[in-house]
């Protein structure tokens, strides 16, 4: 068990005038108020700072604006201006739910020198078209993972496999500084690395379910932005590999084999990714229709992205 434990939060923002009031407003309504929250306004163009900077806000919260260096470092810089002996990090697009704090905090009480991430889910705005329905059904399946012994009735349970959402995420100041924080040089997959290179020092990773924050960024809630999304991630993670060469000995790049391969580059074309922002779909039973939806979105974003161009939509 520790001793008291002072919360700083902090939430790293590029351009997200549009979204992070929902997060801070979510903070405000917290069961066990964290003891300062950090935003780290990573060059944004947006207003972003007015607003924060604003009556609404400058009493409510530390601004740090620098210029663009991506998240993993506006979250390091975060991490070091914080005075909290626990440091939570929350990214502009999460909305935490009211026990959110007091959650984190109680897990490190229990399990001292230890990293947790929390619960995440889509919010009600995902439930209103046919995409975001798929992505609340993608999202229940990513996190099927596999505990070591106990039952999910809100308690921490430990990972078998290193993973960490730097989105919704919690870990003593001095341990993350032990393992020097997130990596500067990534743009993506830097929560990844930083689970990796936990568990390679022997430091248990938890997840909780109380510890429950909702995903409110509904751009990724189309077929076309997330697997460019996909992509982006793939290149962090090929970036990720050659830096540190212990992920590809023990986690290795998967591509499909034959038969598999077929079927995935079967889809690779865009009449099958338009098949589902035009919803064609909707006729077959979910589980059968979001499988569909998956493999076209893994084979066109993850294992052959180069075959069909695509363009963000806003």
């Amino acid at each position: 068990m520790m001793g008291k434990i002072t919360c700083s939060v902090i939430i790293p923002t590029y351009n997200g005038k549009h979204k992070i009031q929902n997060a801070l407003n979510s903070l405000k309504e917290q069961d066990r108020q964290p003891d300062e929250i950090i935003v780290v306004i990573d060059g944004s163009t947006d207003g972003t700072v007015e607003l924060l900077k604003s009556d609404l806000y400058n009493s409510f919260v530390k601004v740090i604006h620098q210029k663009n260096g991506g998240r993993a470092q506006a979250r390091n810089i975060g991490a070091k201006a914080a005075t909290g002996s626990l440091l939570l990090f929350l990214d502009d697009d999460m909305i935490a739910s009211k026990c959110w704090v007091a959650a984190h905090e109680s897990h490190h009480k229990n399990y001292p020198a230890s990293l947790m991430t929390g619960r995440e889910e889509e919010s009600e705005e995902f439930q209103k078209n046919e995409f975001g329905l798929f992505m609340i059904w993608l999202h229940r399946n990513w996190t099927k993972y596999e505990f070591k012994d106990g039952d999910n009735n809100g308690e921490s349970l430990e990972l078998v496999n290193p993973y960490i959402t730097a989105s919704n995420f919690s870990v003593p100041k001095d341990l993350f500084f032990e393992l020097n924080g997130f990596d500067d040089r990534l743009r993506d997959a830097e929560d990844f690395d930083l689970a990796i290179r936990a568990h390679a020092a022997n430091k248990k990773i938890y997840y909780n379910f109380s510890a429950l924050a909702f995903n409110n960024d509904t751009v990724l809630a189309s077929c076309t932005n997330l697997i460019l999304r996909h992509r982006e991630y793939q290149k962090a993670n090929d970036l990720l590999r050659t830096l540190n060469p212990f992920i590809e000995q023990n986690r290795p790049h998967y591509i499909p084999s034959f038969p598999k391969n077929l079927i995935f580059k079967f889809v690779c074309h865009h009449w099958w990714i338009t098949s589902i922002e035009n919803e064609y779909w909707t006729w077959l039973p979910d589980n059968i229709r979001f499988k569909l939806y998956d493999i076209i979105i893994t084979a066109n974003g993850t294992f052959y992205p180069n075959i069909v161009k695509l363009k963000k939509k806003l």
